[in-house]
């Protein structure tokens, strides 16, 4: 199993190349509206996604690379206890 907490910034980078090499092809097909004719992408979300991890690597793994910051590795903290009080309302 691939734990994004226990990985390193490069394998994290050649690992999410590698997939899109395999899925390039898939990530951006296009759709035509037979009405319009206009062209869109077919798996919009997944090619978001995918961008929006290319376009924020850097803060990624701030959490490792500062680490006298002191800085969580995961939400965990905020989940229970600084979001809880706003759940029950």
């Amino acid at each position: 199993m691939y734990n994004l907490t226990t990985t390193t910034e490069s394998r994290f980078i050649r690992k999410l190349d590698e997939w899109y090499k395999i899925y390039e092809d898939f990530t951006e097909e296009l759709t035509v509206n037979p009405i319009t004719g206009e062209c869109f992408c077919k798996h919009q979300k997944l090619r978001a996604a995918y961008r929006s991890l290319r376009a924020n690597l850097s803060y990624l793994f701030t959490y490792k690379n500062f680490k006298d910051l002191s800085i969580a590795n995961t939400t965990n903290n905020l989940d229970g206890g600084t979001f809880s009080p706003m759940k029950k309302r």
